[in-house]
């Protein structure tokens, strides 16, 4: 109901509705007068018999606000609504609605009652897949459900069936092999070509560029050459040694130096060799889909943000289907009341940039166990 109607409105006549959401949404407007159970009560009470409806009277003081049809009113007692009938006291018993094959005098003697209104659960599935988004690109897009999913008083969120093709390349997070010339104090670099590496293949690029560069399979190691003038710098040494921004490539900073050393790993000197001790080819060890619309702060905390719905780790390498769902137990807790129809959804690295899928697309399913 629009918020014009609704200022507006003198009186409710409530008959027995179809729609759950209307009723939660009837009683959340009413909630500031009485508790919600009572409201609930109160509805299901009106409209038990056939053709009778629920009456609020919205100009009336609230103890003359709700009544059965016109003839009938609640009578307040407390948080209890009771029924008066002003030309029958005390009110007949009248026995409940029943189907043809029900027992009906197993009922007609019983007194009317209230009982509280049990919570029902919900369960929604929203398929998403990225060749369907609405705008964006594959990696962060703009999915439109294709109609409102209203959520009123909350929801545990899971990811299941998430699968992202790995087509990640070596150079994705950065291209430039940097050193220092110890003597002069000087910073150089040299740009690898974007690409799938190997070991074998990195080092054979860094022996062309560099200096002499050898990797050996069996220890995951690749040892270069040290003369002892030219060292090859990670990031952190960069920032340390060189914080301006004048001797790096175009594109490059201190804080982003878009290095290589993202695959070479960390070093110590031996002897003449530079040994890089844990090599690896691919640029990413996990990814991470994020949607700030369904994730929440109250309960994602840490430095990688407060919008992310679930990890993905990449170990396979290039080519190959990652496969991955929430973990059991590890829900993600949405907080009502939502209406859920646009979501922006992004998969990036750790420190949240978004990743380069290659047109390859990303599919997956949002379930929502909602109570109402």
């Amino acid at each position: 109901m629009s918020s014009a109607v609704r200022v507006n409105v003198m009186f409710y006549c409530v008959f027995r509705l179809r729609n759950q959401l209307e009723l939660d949404a009837l009683v959340e407007e009413l909630s500031a007068m009485l508790p919600k159970e009572t409201l609930y009560a109160m509805y299901e009470e009106a409209t038990r018999e056939p053709y009778s409806f629920w009456f609020v009277n919205l100009r009336a003081p609230k103890e003359d606000m709700f009544w059965v049809r016109f003839d009938r009113k609640f009578l307040l007692n407390g948080d209890a609504p009771g029924i008066y009938d002003p030309s029958h006291w005390p009110p007949p018993e009248r026995p409940r609605q029943t189907s043809d094959g029900s027992n009906a005098s197993e009922f007609s003697a019983r007194p009317t009652r209230f009982f509280r209104r049990r919570s029902k659960k919900g369960m929604t599935s929203i398929y998403v897949d990225s060749r369907l988004r609405a705008e964006g690109t594959n990696s962060s897009f703009s999915f439109d459900i294709g109609e409102s999913v209203h959520i009123q008083s909350g929801a545990k969120l899971a990811v299941y069936k998430v699968r992202v093709a790995d087509a990640f390349l070596s150079t994705d997070r950065g291209t430039f092999l940097y050193w220092e010339d110890t003597v002069a104090g000087t910073l150089h670099y040299a740009e690898l070509p974007v690409g799938a590496y190997t070991g074998p293949r990195l080092a054979a690029w860094i022996s062309s560029n560099f200096a002499s560069a050898s990797y050996t399979a069996e220890t995951n190691e690749l040892d270069v050459t040290y003369d002892g003038v030219r060292l090859i710098l990670n990031d952190a040494e960069l920032r340390q040694r060189f914080p301006g921004t004048a001797p790096y490539p175009p594109g490059a900073s201190p804080s982003k130096a878009l290095s290589i050393n993202h695959l070479l790993g960390p070093s110590y000197l031996t002897g003449s060799v530079q040994r890089f001790v844990f090599v690896t080819m691919n640029p990413f060890s996990e990814l991470y889909l994020r949607c700030p619309t369904l994730a929440n702060g109250e309960t994602t905390v840490g430095p990688l943000g407060h919008d992310i719905l679930c990890k993905i780790v990449v170990s396979k390498g290039v080519g190959h289907v990652m496969e991955t769902e929430t973990s059991e137990g590890h829900w993600v807790q949405l907080h009502g009341p939502i209406t859920l129809r646009h979501l922006r959804f992004k998969l990036t690295d750790y420190q949240g940039n978004i990743v380069n899928t290659r047109g390859t697309s990303i599919s997956f399913v949002v379930f929502l166990d909602t109570e109402r």
